[in-house]
């Protein structure tokens, strides 16, 4: 189990003492928003992930979102670089159709992607933490600031993992990130 979040907290749940502190958007993103744009309510979105450990364990099951306290915030727009607004609640999760992105691929992007496998770095996260995120949240912005690589080993037997890099459901279809990737396999 995982527990993320931004603030302390005493005797949580049989914890003693948890103090979290979660990367922010100024953070995260290489070409971070100003305080003053942030203020009038624009945001973007954070990154583009899965909720998965991306290395010797299998993906999870499940991902449960919970909250002990949510603030009142007014809602936020996000920007598209086409002109188009979004309002959004603060704070909100945002989810991609799998499915409507590929058929948006064209037939050789298509072919790349189903015949393709990612080997991502044990401790992905660890991996890239000093890396920056594009503007759209969707990929990193500045390669060569991943963590060196034994600095990233998770210890004896453990291993980074190659998964396809989409794969299909009947209808739908499941892309993996590509940050945090060693290399791409064909």
């Amino acid at each position: 189990m995982q527990v993320t979040g931004n603030a302390k907290f005493r005797d949580y749940w049989g914890i003693e003492y948890m103090s979290l502190k979660h990367v922010d958007l100024a953070d995260f993103h290489v070409d971070p928003l100003s305080k003053e744009v942030l203020e009038n309510g624009e945001t973007r979105f954070y990154r583009w992930h899965q909720d998965t450990p991306l290395y010797e364990n299998l993906p999870g099951k499940a991902t449960l979102l919970h909250s002990e306290v949510v603030p009142k915030l007014p809602n936020q727009e996000i920007g598209f670089e086409n002109g188009e607004v979004m309002e959004l609640q603060a704070g909100a999760t945002t989810f991609i159709s799998g499915a409507r992105a590929f058929q948006l691929l064209s037939p050789e992007q298509q072919g790349f992607a189903l015949n393709t496998t990612i080997q991502y770095a044990p401790k992905v996260y660890e991996f890239i933490r000093d890396c920056k995120a594009s503007s759209d949240g969707l990929g990193i912005a500045n390669f060569g600031r991943e963590q060196p690589m034994m600095n990233c080993q998770l210890g004896i037997g453990i291993k980074s993992r190659c998964f396809r890099y989409i794969w299909e459901e009947g209808d739908r279809v499941y892309f993996r990130q590509l940050k945090g990737a060693l290399m791409l396999n064909r």
